[in-house]
């Protein structure tokens, strides 16, 4: 009797196990990582780095959510059941309030934490910041600190994907350095002698480009040119809009740095 029902027991585990093997998605057979991420720089970064690869990045938050909301979106979520995630990409040595980890940790007690802000090794690299408030991934040199801190902790969870991470981030690093040379050069063309943030928040931007931030009222006074950068939607069509990576999109990394340009040279064509 009791051999008969550990037999009848074992079928249906069997049953329950080929059912879940035929109902699983097949995309998932060729997913060898699976990486969360609760910030749109997070995210988009860490998208531009395992393209090609067999890891999945995944965005947590609602995509509707500009970044500095994402924090209270954590606080009330904190105790929910997420799924599997094999790796964390954080910014939370910067941004505290970005930090999910203990959550995922209830799941998978062996995640690991990559926080692009400041790498987790002694004296580890750490981006550039001059206040807490400010987007400091819209800094150029932070962008390649935060890429560069990835790459080897992507390489190290995962050694059999290093070549395309590798590449990977050989083509994001050139790109961030080539974009960045465009936007000065169109500057200098132009004679744009200052840049002027609409928002503090938006200072990283200026500190890697040639131009130097002043207001407004000191660059009339001085007779100089000047460009108003600006990151908002609704805000008069005079200023130079950039994407300040505040909102999550899917577009590529890359893409969306361009666009930077593109909307320089919008602006500087109107202006002329």
């Amino acid at each position: 009797m009791r051999i008969a029902l550990v037999y009848k027991a074992c079928i249906v585990l069997l049953c329950g196990l080929v059912s879940q093997a035929v109902n699983a998605d097949p995309a998932d057979n060729n997913i060898k990582g699976k990486i969360a991420t609760v910030s749109p720089i997070s995210f988009s970064l860490t998208q531009a780095m395992v393209k090609d690869t067999e890891l999945h990045v995944s965005y947590l938050p609602p995509k509707r959510l500009p970044v500095n909301r994402v924090a209270s979106w954590i606080r009330k979520n904190a105790s929910n059941k997420f799924e599997h995630f094999d790796a964390f990409v954080s910014i939370s040595a910067v941004k505290p309030g970005l930090d999910l980890f203990p959550s995922l940790r209830q799941r998978n007690i062996r995640i690991v934490d990559i926080d692009i802000a400041q790498a987790i090794v002694p004296n580890g690299e750490k981006v550039a910041l001059a206040a807490d408030a400010e987007f400091f991934w819209l800094n150029s040199n932070n962008l390649l600190v935060m890429a560069g801190i990835l790459k080897r902790d992507l390489i190290a969870l995962w050694p059999t994907q290093k070549a395309l991470i590798n590449q990977n981030y050989q083509d994001v690093a050139a790109a961030i350095r080539q974009i960045n040379l465009q936007l000065d050069e169109q500057l200098m063309d132009n004679d744009i002698a200052f840049i002027i943030p609409s928002s503090s928040k938006l200072t990283p931007f200026v500190a890697s480009l040639s131009s130097d931030t002043s207001t407004k009222e000191e660059a009339i006074e001085l007779g100089l040119p000047y460009l108003v950068i600006d990151s908002s939607k609704k805000t008069p069509s005079e200023a130079w809009k950039i994407d300040d990576f505040s909102r999550f999109a899917k577009t590529d990394l890359i893409e969306r740095l361009k666009g930077q340009v593109s909307s320089l040279n919008a602006i500087v064509k109107k202006q002329q």
